[in-house]
Order: C-alpha cells, then structure tokens, then sequence
C-alpha cells in the first residue's frame, strides 16, 4: 500500500506562480488520480500553458479500516472511514453519509501543514489552491474552509460540503467551484446543490456549481476539464495580493473581474460547448467497492505534464 500523506509532485515548467494541492477519492490513490488529471489536462486545448506556473501536489490518504462492510472490516485507501453506506448497497445517494470526525480533524492537520509549506514557498496564501474528487473533494474543501488563511480558491469534483464542515463568517470571500454529475449514483447531485445553498445561505458569495448531463460518478469529461481551467482563471489569473489590512480584494483585482453576469453567461456557453463536443467517455463510476489491484509504493517524485 501506498505510504501515508507522501505527495506525489508536478513540478511548474515556468516560474511557480501558484501551487494546487489535489486529493484523490475513496480507494484511490495519488497516483492514480495524478495520472487522471494529466490525461484531462492534455485533452483540453491551452491547459498544459495555463498550468506552466503551477505546481500540482497530489497527496496519498492513509489505508483504513472501513467500517461499512460489516466484519471482518476490509482496508482501503481512504481520508476517513464510513460508518454507513447509503450511496452503496442502501441505494440511497441523496443521503448523507456518517464518517469519522475524528479521522477527517486529523486529515485536515496533515493537509494544512502541506499548504502552509507552499504559502511559505509563495508568500501569499491567495496563490495556493487545494481541490479533490469525491471523498477527497469533501475532505479538500473541508481543509481550505478550515486553514487560518484565505487560500485562494477550492475546487470540489463530484464531492459535497460535509454537515460538521463550519463555515466561519472570516472564509466568506473563498472561490469555491463545484462540478458534479446528474447521474451520480454514489454521491447524489441533490447533496451537491445543497452544498452549494448551505454555502450561499451563509453568505459566501464567490462559489460556482456546474451540473453536468448524463455524467456518472468521476465520469471523465472534457466538461469538467474546461470548468477545471476557468475555476484557476477565477483563483489565480489577474489577480494582485489581497488587500491584507482591510480585508477586502484591491481594487485591481475588482476591476479585472468581469461580472457575475457575463462571467456565469460565458460560463454557460463554454459548457454547452465541452457537452456538444464530447464524444461517448470510456470513464466508469468509482463504487464503494473491493480494491483489485494493489497500489504501488509512493515516494516524493516530480511528474511531467
């Protein structure tokens, strides 16, 4: 099994001018999902130049003991076990799942030292983003509403906002953006748009929610690689250091900024594109299910794009 919080590195071929700290979902592995994201980042026209600053770190979750699967209770990659399985046998995706607190308060250190270490190599926490796909999405998004800092944005993939997440008046101003599958049988998309109104009801503002057609569970899709690419544009591009002593953004980052109108309505329009062009995906949905392969050993290496 893979060992434990090692990060598996995609060094920038250009100057580093932000760092993403990526999660993989239940069962998976850094890897896997590192190799994931550079399959999508390849097939979306002008991604490798959008990322040429970036540094992508893909953190490896502990192997656990899940407890849904009755005894004896089976060992899987995971950021924290599941004490039911609603989106599994019980066929209930639009519920909710129980999971260690505990495991997830002790996930979250971890992950914040990681992005602590690149503040401190960038200087400015606004130039660090963290994201993931299902179980990591919900576990990133709960470390970047968490961390002491405003970072600069989160990206959550096919996850949801957990209920024991607090939302703190002092992270309103965080960009979130969510994309999800209408057919997602594991994670309902019901959970994701409910995500998306607890965060809205608690006043932040900056979070953005794409719904896709037809997409399964972590179904690969040039959609999501393209909302991938516009949610770095929102984190990272034009945009100046935060007004630190005041709080609030410089007024060349809100000029910069188009508005919610016409940046949604773009938005819009770029998705009907991705969808029109996909062409039938070979990804399948990642169930709760037994691991048949086992992953290989991990070590701190830099990947190429």
């Amino acid at each position: 099994m893979p060992d434990a919080w090692t990060l598996l590195v995609v060094e920038p071929r250009e100057k580093h001018t932000c760092s993403i700290i990526l999660l993989h979902g239940f069962q998976s592995s850094a890897a896997k999902y590192a190799r994931w994201w550079i399959k999508q980042c390849r097939s979306e026209p002008g991604c490798s130049s959008a990322l040429a600053g970036a540094r992508l770190l893909f953190m490896q979750s502990p192997t656990r003991q899940v407890s849904c699967y009755g005894t004896p209770r089976p060992a899987y990659p995971a950021w924290h076990d599941y004490f039911t399985d609603h989106g599994g046998e019980e066929g209930r995706p639009d519920v909710e799942e129980e999971i260690d607190t505990a495991q997830l308060v002790e996930c979250r250190e971890h992950i914040h030292r990681v992005i602590d270490e690149e503040i401190e190599r960038l200087g400015d926490a606004s130039r660090v983003a963290v994201g993931g796909q299902s179980q990591g999405a919900c576990t990133a998004l709960d470390a970047a509403l968490t961390h002491r800092s405003e970072l600069g944005g989160a990206f959550c993939s096919f996850g949801m906002l957990y209920s024991c997440t607090p939302l703190a008046e002092a992270r309103r101003r965080l960009p979130i953006w969510a994309f999800h599958g209408a057919e997602d049988s594991i994670i309902a998309s019901s959970l994701a748009t409910r995500s998306h109104a607890r965060l809205r009801e608690a006043g932040f503002q900056n979070c953005c929610l794409h719904i896709a057609p037809t997409l399964e569970h972590c179904e690969p899709s040039c959609a999501e690689a393209l909302f991938f690419l516009q949610a770095l544009e929102d984190f990272f591009t034009a945009q100046p250091p935060t007004t630190r002593s005041s709080g609030r953004p410089s007024a060349a980052r809100l000029r910069r900024r188009p508005s919610p109108q016409k940046a949604r309505a773009d938005r819009d329009r770029d998705m009907r594109r991705a969808h029109r062009e996909q062409r039938g995906s070979t990804g399948r949905p990642l169930q709760k299910r037994q691991a048949t392969a086992a992953s290989r050993r991990l070590s701190r290496r830099r990947l190429d794009l």
